[in-house]
C-alpha cells in the first residue's frame, strides 16, 4: 500500500476477466479456455455471474413463444 493503492491480487484480475466474459455472453467453455482451466468444473464457480444473461434469455424465449401463440412471425 506504499503507493496508496488497494491490494490487488492476480486472482482479482482473473475474476474480473471471467465476470466481463460471462456477463458479455461468453460460454463457460470459452471462459475456461481464457482462464486456462483444464477442468470446466473449476469454471462453474463463475456461473453465478451469468444470472442476468439467463434472465435475458428467458425473456427472449418467452417473447418468441408468445409471438408464436399469437400467430406472429415466429409461428409461421
Amino acid at each position: 500500500m506504499a503507493a496508496g493503492l488497494p491490494t490487488l491480487r492476480i486472482h482479482d484480475l482473473r475474476h474480473s476477466l471471467a465476470a466481463v466474459a460471462v456477463n458479455g455472453g461468453e460460454g463457460l467453455r470459452t471462459v475456461a479456455g481464457l482462464l486456462g482451466h483444464a477442468d470446466i468444473k473449476t469454471t462453474f464457480g463463475y456461473a453465478h455471474l451469468a444470472e442476468g444473461s439467463v434472465f435475458d434469455a428467458a425473456n427472449r424465449v418467452s417473447r418468441g413463444l408468445a409471438d408464436m401463440l399469437d400467430g406472429g412471425e415466429a409461428g409461421r
